[in-house]
């Protein structure tokens, strides 16, 4: 079996029928004849004449749907789809022929298993020496992971260096509030939606560099043996729950990581990050159940911190000797000009606060000294309090050498924006 009947039937399920694979004569004959303007049958092909690599390049920067209409071009192109490094498979982008809410776009459910089908099948008959990246989205339901967790094992024995998991849901993303609701607890309870043996997946991993997870669970495995990944330097955690030491786990086991980026996922009450001789970049975005206390310890190679957090009472800093820029959006935490104080190379720093809470910190005895850009965001109160703030501001910040206050024009009233 040639390898365009292959990939014809590789992609029936996403509506590409063998049929669609070869023009109707009547068009190719047009194609042909056609006027003066259109290419000879006889003129050269000089895109078939790039190298591979450009060729791929080319490929790279079209979906999948359109990746796989290109093997009816010609000879060479008919293999280049089953090979290249990068590999992207979008629900979305997928299936074209979908409804619109509220100018998104909504794939109907009936979709999810032809979507299934067709990525197992590419990836059983995948050409390609050695897999770069792999990237998946679409909304997994329980009778799914099993698939899914084959596509991981296919992708590790092909030497995968990027892994990036989306399972969001767009019904979900479009629902009602109530029924998101109850979307979240179901998937921070007890039952958790999706589950991955995630470590004994990579067990033979070795190439993974860069991990992207969104809206699963991570499932830990039974001992405390631990799998060091010395390869896996970047790590993005998103709508997963971290109540059971799964981040204790990944510190342990992903000795040299150089970013961690926890976002929307649920943690328990006090946060301990430490360990991480190589870490460079730490973002800890809207994170649930964090209330009490984050503490960053031994941390010598971390650059930046950003956090965002309502409801942090307590941050601390200890042997965290490089770090130079901290961004606070929200609430900030009652220590938090004291913390930052202590550090000995801080020269950036961004908060985006409400009034209140900005003008109760700034009000502090605590020094920055060795700030130099400070960037302010405020997004409620009248004139009067965005200008109060200022003069503490600098104040608290004697070296700054660049100031940057940015206000929200939907919080003055018009007759301010008008002068």
């Amino acid at each position: 079996m040639n390898l365009q009947v292959l990939l014809s039937r590789c992609f029936a399920p996403f509506g590409f029928q063998r049929k669609n694979a070869k023009c109707p004569k009547e068009n190719r004959d047009k194609f042909v004849k056609g006027t003066s303007n259109t290419i000879r049958p006889d003129e050269e092909d000089h895109i078939s004449t790039l190298p591979d690599d450009v060729l791929s390049s080319i490929l790279s920067l079209l979906s999948m749907r359109d990746v796989v209409k290109t093997s009816i071009l010609s000879r060479r192109w008919r293999y280049l789809c089953a090979t290249l490094p990068d590999i992207n498979f979008d629900l979305d982008e997928t299936f074209l022929d979908c409804t619109r809410h509220r100018g998104k776009i909504v794939i109907c459910p009936k979709k999810n298993p032809m979507f299934v089908i067709g990525v197992s099948r590419f990836l059983n008959q995948y050409l390609g020496p050695k897999l770069r990246s792999f990237r998946v989205s679409f909304c997994c339901y329980e009778e799914s992971t099993s698939v899914v967790d084959h596509w991981i094992s296919l992708a590790v024995r092909m030497r995968v260096e990027k892994l990036d998991l989306q399972f969001v849901c767009n019904d979900i993303l479009y629902c009602d509030f109530d029924d998101y609701c109850i979307y979240y607890h179901s998937m921070y309870g007890d039952d958790t939606k999706v589950e991955f043996f995630w470590w004994q997946l990579f067990r033979a991993c070795d190439f993974l560099k860069h991990l992207c997870l969104n809206s699963c669970a991570i499932m830990l495995p039974p001992g405390s043996r631990y799998k060091v990944f010395n390869g896996l330097s970047t790590i993005d955690l998103i709508h997963v729950p971290l109540v059971h030491n799964e981040l204790q786990y990944i510190f342990r086991s992903c000795l040299n990581l150089e970013s961690l980026k926890v976002r929307h996922c649920r943690l328990p009450a006090t946060l301990c990050i430490s360990g991480l001789a190589r870490l460079e970049l730490l973002v800890i975005d809207t994170c649930f159940g964090l209330v009490e206390e984050i503490e960053l310890n031994e941390l010598a190679n971390l650059v930046t911190f950003e956090f965002c957090d309502p409801d942090i009472e307590k941050l601390s800093f200890s042997c965290v000797p490089k770090l130079e820029h901290v961004f606070f959006t929200r609430r900030f935490p009652q220590n938090f000009l004291e913390a930052v104080g202590n550090l000995p190379e801080l020269k950036t720093l961004r908060i985006s606060k409400y009034t209140y809470w900005a003008a109760k910190t700034i009000d502090s005895p605590y020094v920055l000294r060795t700030l130099k850009h400070l960037e302010l965001f405020i997004t409620d109160g009248n004139v009067h309090d965005k200008v109060e703030i200022i003069a503490p501001l600098l104040r608290a910040c004697p070296l700054v050498q660049r100031l940057n206050v940015v206000v929200s024009l939907q919080s003055l009233p018009v007759d301010a924006i008008d002068n």
